[in-house]
């Protein structure tokens, strides 16, 4: 996810080179990147998103989120 206080356009670039960074340290990424632009403004005073879309891919990124969580414990829990 990521976040810019200006709507100029630098969100998408931001979100790339974190991409790349996470991969070359063997990371994983979730499928869904979030981009919020204006994020000072974005959401209101009980943290919802102003924008539907937006509000909807970041339910979307944390529900990927937690399944990927439930997987990896699964996967390499002690038992």
């Amino acid at each position: 996810m990521s976040v810019q206080g200006s709507t100029s356009g630098t969100g998408k670039n931001a979100l790339t080179m974190m991409l790349l960074a996470a991969r070359a340290m063997r990371a994983w990424v979730a499928p869904t990147m979030v981009s919020i632009p204006g994020s000072r403004e974005a959401f209101d005073e009980d943290g919802q998103a102003h924008d539907p879309t937006i509000n909807r891919r970041l339910h979307i990124l944390g529900a990927e989120v937690a399944r990927a969580s439930a997987m990896f414990t699964a996967h390499w829990s002690v038992g």
